[in-house]
């Protein structure tokens, strides 16, 4: 059976259970966190109900039996709310419903919402669960995190194609916008056009996740960890470029575009909340430097340490390097 990482968080067993006052409470000054008694580890997603926090259901819990994840009190390191799924179905659901919350508050609280989308392979369960939660589609305005310069909109690996397609065309209703990049337009100017249409007001909630090279979006090693700009066009390594070839969304490496707009690594931490979503174990290495090692810009998705609520969704085979 896996064994989950003292930093992991693992999942109720039994949605019936009973949070009995004094289970696993950690009181860590401005948070208090609860938990419930489970009697082994499991694979099931938690149910909200029974991870009361001050904060919100998807704030992590600590169980009786200490596991925690979020740094409280100097115990775990700051702002990785790790969570390991036995399936990808799984993963996707819970990361979509963690997003679905934040929508649901910003709807609530201003009667829209603001979110980011990235568009790769390892989004497609989530995008998927996403596009069936029950929520006022029309309050909700869409950006997407990066595109390539050159691509129509037509191509298959184009990224707001993939939204479109695998998201959009799904939902019951339409959104309030969607502000997609458009590849073929003059590519700095492009980058303002958006880049004004989304500092307007930081995201709500941001889906991302995390390149065999630790990039997040298309912020390649060594990343710019100090532009404000919204966008920026950037230059993609060539391990980040045999990714899309080994993804099957173009046929060889002469087929990839050299060059991409991204969101910068200084705005995707502008979201309220980051849902990080990261399968397999090609990336294992990524999430090892990601979550265990120096924050620094040879590891780009090592910035995600530094937010306050990030949440990393990670598979077994994705979670196979973190400690034991």
């Amino acid at each position: 059976m896996f064994q989950f990482p003292n930093r992991l968080q693992h999942h109720v067993p039994n949605p019936k259970a009973e949070l009995r006052p004094g289970d696993g409470i950690l009181n860590s000054g401005s948070e208090i966190y609860l938990g419930i008694g489970m009697s082994s580890f499991c694979r099931k997603p938690c149910d909200s109900a029974l991870t009361a926090q001050r904060r919100g259901p998807f704030r992590p819990p600590i169980c009786v039996f200490g596991f925690a994840v979020r740094r409280a009190g100097g115990l775990e390191r700051e702002g990785m709310d790790v969570r390991v799924f036995g399936s990808k179905d799984e993963m996707g659901a819970v990361a979509a419903a963690a997003g679905a919350e934040q929508i649901r508050g910003a709807l609530a609280e201003r009667g829209e919402a603001r979110i980011v989308m990235a568009s790769a392979a390892s989004q497609f369960e989530v995008v998927e669960a996403l596009s069936r939660e029950d929520l006022d589609w029309q309050g909700v305005t869409l950006f997407h995190l990066d595109e390539y310069i050159g691509l129509p909109a037509t191509h298959p690996a184009s990224f707001s194609k993939f939204l479109r397609e695998r998201f959009l065309a799904k939902l019951p209703g339409e959104l309030k916008a969607f502000h997609a990049i458009d590849g073929e337009n003059d590519a700095a100017a492009e980058c303002a056009r958006v880049g004004a249409l989304l500092a307007e007001r930081a995201p709500d909630v941001a889906f991302i996740g995390i390149g065999e090279n630790g990039h997040i979006a298309f912020n390649d090693p060594p990343a710019d960890f100090e532009s404000e700009d919204p966008y920026l066009v950037v230059e993609l390594d060539e391990v980040c470029r045999r990714q899309q070839v080994g993804e099957g969304w173009f046929p060889n490496l002469e087929a990839v575009p050299t060059h991409a707009m991204s969101m910068s690594v200084r705005q995707i931490l502008k979201a309220e909340r980051i849902a990080c979503i990261v399968p397999d174990e090609r990336k294992a290495e990524a999430v090892l430097g990601s979550v265990e090692g120096p924050v620094t810009v040879d590891v780009p998705a090592s910035i995600l340490q530094e937010h306050g609520d990030c949440i990393l969704f990670l598979d077994e085979a994705a979670a196979s390097r973190l400690p034991r």
